[in-house]
């Protein structure tokens, strides 16, 4: 589990409620767990490709968000907003993590690209869009 300031799931989840305009039922709060699950496997998969427990983490995580993300159909509004969200995730992560592993900050752009394909994947793959 993924877990955030109070302050910050209320500012995120008003970020997506104020654009939830879909006719399917929105779990507001689901959406922004499996943004933050695919921020950060994102994030493990740019930084860490070699890791195998890092690879078996981002596998979990995608897998969660994947049947959430089955549980009902997105509209282009729903599904860039949930990137924008996820990429923020995966930032905030390699941001983290690059300080952590002593690597240098110059590379968060090139791990930063690798996690938005990773993210964009994921949408393309496992959000049905709506007709």
């Amino acid at each position: 589990m993924i877990f955030m300031s109070r302050k910050k799931e209320i500012r995120e989840i008003r970020f997506f409620e104020g654009r939830a305009h879909s006719k399917n039922t929105r779990n507001v709060s689901a959406d922004i767990a499996m943004a933050n699950l695919i921020g950060n496997s994102a994030a493990h998969i740019a930084l860490l490709p070699d890791s195998e427990f890092a690879q078996k983490e981002a596998t979990t995580y995608t897998e969660d968000a994947a049947d959430t993300a089955a549980g009902r159909t997105w509209s282009d509004r729903e599904i860039a907003e949930f990137m924008e969200l996820a990429k923020k995730r995966a930032v905030s992560e390699l941001k983290a993590r690059i300080k952590k592993y002593g690597l240098e900050e110059s590379q968060l752009d090139a791990f930063a690209a690798k996690a938005e394909k990773y993210i964009s994947a994921f949408a393309s793959n496992h959000m049905e869009k709506q007709s």
